[in-house]
């Protein structure tokens, strides 16, 4: 179904997820002109750093910092945290605690003030959690309920076989507007969405779906493509460019029709020949079939088949009582659409809504998967039932500047914080293991350990390579994709990241969890992780 997280990081996907996460501002220092309060709050840290002979003192002055920066609209990260850093390193020895604590509780990189202007201390947007080693507990919010994101459905056989992978972004675009009727359209700046397989790479077709769904001309679009995630590399995309100034709102999310588009397997059908047969390995392993990659991971790394079918059982089983006991009823908003009974009578048509993701199997078990013949090779381990299912999706985030949605009366709607996101390469051949390297990138980027992830979103693109990132990463599988993942939930490729956002940040207030981790493996051998605060 379409899905979507309701408030601000607003998440949306096919079901619709709407959700709205507030980015922070992350500025250069060299961007600016006019450095009077940029040298006076650069001094308290550096300060900090140095002038103290007593680690607890010198904190304080970072802490006076923060008191000082309120009301400049964005405490950001680049070149003052890491001067506060090494004054603090050398004052103190590499790696000090108040190296620490100014990298990760001050994080302060530079500070957002127009060039023509010095803003009084009144109201900050405070250092990014991204960078907080200890955030604080989220304070209580008022928040609208979320909008159901619409589901996601089986590839030829679903409720939206019929439907374009456009047709599924104009309705989660659409619902996105709606569940902000207070915010003006011609406000956003920016549209990124991810897609893989989409024609013309799906950009034309999307332009023309965000501005049939209400989104004004003015409003850029482009498409975005890093395979699996695609959807998050979009909504990072957004981020990024709030972080950076260029714009204050945006929407980022993913679509796909896999019915529609995935005729070859999303292996190219041309092809340079001097790549198809390179000297270079790596390279050629590109295009292997994602199913072999799977098969290399569950045999390098002793991932046996009765391991797998009892991850792949469990996740249908958390997915169906997730189902049955409403909690995907959030992030999912219904879409109703055209369906044809009979393929050889294209003419008669029905007109259905599909109101729930129809792949989830609630009577799966190890025991009937176990049946279940090889899909890949004859002697393997991975099945049609322990992988991920072709889906059909969509999904939007709405994101906007913390000071932005203050501004238009939008605070008590943010649901969220996008805190960072890091992307990893690895061999093509065993392209599952992306997660196992990109999470522990993304934790020593954002100074948060594992033990202060409340919940792991980690796409199951197979239960072997997901069995290997949980096994690798020693984090609690109970942590891990509570209600279900890929396997039961569907794996529509461009549109995935943005649905697992959105089932995170209910799960994430349902549970009192404050950190929350989406990751992925991606075709051709990358691994991409974000982490997500809850507000």
């Amino acid at each position: 179904m379409p899905r979507m997280p309701s408030s601000i990081l607003v998440g949306i996907s096919l079901p619709l997820w709407l959700s709205v996460v507030a980015a922070q501002n992350f500025i250069p220092l060299s961007n600016y002109t006019d450095y009077g309060s940029l040298q006076q709050c650069q001094m308290v840290c550096l300060n900090g750093g140095a002038a103290y002979d007593d680690p607890k003192t010198a904190q304080a002055s970072c802490g006076n910092l923060i008191n000082q920066l309120n009301g400049v609209d964005g405490c950001v990260v680049n070149s003052l945290a890491s001067q506060c850093s090494a004054n603090a390193t050398a004052a103190y020895g590499a790696k000090s605690i108040l190296a620490a604590y100014c990298t990760t509780e001050i994080a302060l990189e530079g500070v957002n003030i127009p060039s023509t202007t010095v803003l009084p201390p009144t109201s900050c947007d405070l250092p990014p959690k991204r960078l907080q080693k200890h955030p604080p507990k989220a304070s209580p919010r008022h928040r609208l309920p979320l909008r159901p994101p619409h589901p996601v459905t089986r590839a030829k056989k679903g409720g939206f076989k019929d439907a374009h992978d456009h047709e599924l972004l104009a309705h989660v675009l659409k619902a996105t507007l709606a569940a902000h009727p207070n915010l003006d359209p011609h406000l956003i700046n920016d549209i990124q969405i991810g897609t893989v397989l989409s024609e013309l790479g799906g950009h034309k077709a999307g332009r023309m779906a965000a501005i049939h769904a209400g989104v004004p001309e003015t409003v850029a679009f482009q498409t975005v493509n890093r395979a699996c995630s695609s959807g998050l590399a979009a909504i990072t995309g957004v981020a990024h460019a709030i972080a950076m100034g260029q714009i204050d709102i945006g929407i980022g999310g993913g679509m796909e029709s896999m019915t529609r588009n995935y005729g070859s397997r999303a292996i190219p059908t041309q092809l340079w020949e001097e790549l198809r047969d390179s000297p270079v390995q790596n390279a050629r392993d590109c295009v292997m079939s994602m199913g072999i990659t799977a098969e290399n991971v569950a045999e390098r790394y002793g991932v046996s088949r009765a391991e797998q079918d009892a991850f792949a059982a469990r996740s249908h089983q958390k997915a169906a009582k997730a189902q049955r006991e409403g909690l995907f009823d959030k992030e999912i908003v219904e879409v109703t659409t055209r369906w044809h009974p009979d393929a050889e009578k294209p003419e008669a048509a029905e007109e259905i809504t599909v109101r729930k993701d129809d792949g989830i199997r609630p009577t799966s078990s190890a025991e009937s998967l176990a049946k279940m013949k090889p899909a890949f090779k004859p002697d393997g381990t991975a099945t049609a039932g322990n992988s991920s299912q072709v889906s059909d999706g969509a999904a939007a985030t709405l994101m906007m500047r913390r000071s932005t949605a203050s501004a238009l009366g939008l605070e008590k709607d943010i649901i969220g914080k996008w805190a960072g996101t890091q992307v990893i390469g690895c061999k093509p051949d065993e392209m599952g293991i992306g997660p196992a390297l990109a999470i522990p990138k993304l934790l020593e980027y954002t100074g948060v350990s594992k033990e202060e992830i409340g919940i792991w979103e980690i796409n199951e693109a197979f239960a072997s390579q997901a069995i290997y990132c949980v096994r690798t990463l020693g984090i609690d599988e109970n942590l891990v994709n509570p209600k279900g993942g890929a396997i039961a939930l569907g794996h529509p490729l461009g549109a995935t990241g943005a649905r697992q956002l959105a089932t995170l940040l209910p799960e994430m207030e349902r549970q009192g969890k404050e950190m929350g981790v989406i990751s992925m493996c991606i075709g051709t051998g990358m691994g991409m992780a974000s982490l997500i605060v809850r507000e």
